[in-house]
């Protein structure tokens, strides 16, 4: 996004008056973004059945900053407060506490007020060039489906018995009088 902010810094005439509103939601946009990603890859649910938790998105302005704590006490707790740039506006909220895909609905705005300000005079660069920024947004959110897709399949049930201790041992101690049992119950010259 810093691409459009310097294109951005191109504008001319009645495009200049509305520049750092434009700006600053922007900044906001990508801060609510990243913010919604990250909740819904915790996979957070939030009440009324919502896919995150929208009081878990802390906005500068609204609420003070959470006191520090481990991370360990942060997982415990299951509800880490993200930083938010800017006002999580009421119509903000309630949008994302309806929708089924809230990420993809924060990069939606984004892209709408990229065009919006085009077409108003801003972001005055060649169509082409401009499409850059839209690339950009679209292998951001190429990388969030990968990591939703990481994060949303169950891991196979045999390596997680592998990786926890009562099971590896249990499986250990299967292993090791296995060869010598199958040795001794078959006839085979070469297993001898």
């Amino acid at each position: 996004m810093a691409q459009c902010i310097a294109f951005d810094h191109l504008s001319e005439g009645d495009a200049l008056l509305t520049a750092n509103d434009f700006r600053n939601q922007l900044v906001h946009y990508c801060s609510l973004l990243s913010a919604v990603a990250l909740l819904t890859l915790q996979n957070e649910h939030g009440a009324g059945g919502s896919v995150i938790d929208v009081d878990a998105l802390v906005g500068s302005r609204t609420r003070p900053r959470p006191t520090r704590r481990t991370f360990a006490e942060q997982v415990k707790k299951a509800r880490v407060p993200v930083e938010v740039l800017g006002n999580v506006t009421k119509a903000e909220a309630e949008l994302l506490r309806k929708c089924e895909d809230p990420t993809h609905m924060v990069a939606s705005w984004m892209i709408r007020g990229i065009t919006v300000r085009q077409r108003e005079g801003g972001v005055s660069v060649p169509p082409p060039i401009l499409s850059r920024v839209y690339q950009e947004l679209s292998n951001a959110m190429l990388g969030y489906n990968n990591a939703l897709k990481v994060a949303t399949t169950p891991f196979p049930f045999p390596y997680v018995c592998a990786t926890r201790p009562t099971c590896a041992s249990a499986q250990t101690s299967h292993r090791l009088p296995a060869p010598t049992c199958r040795r001794n119950s078959t006839n085979c010259r070469w297993l001898r």
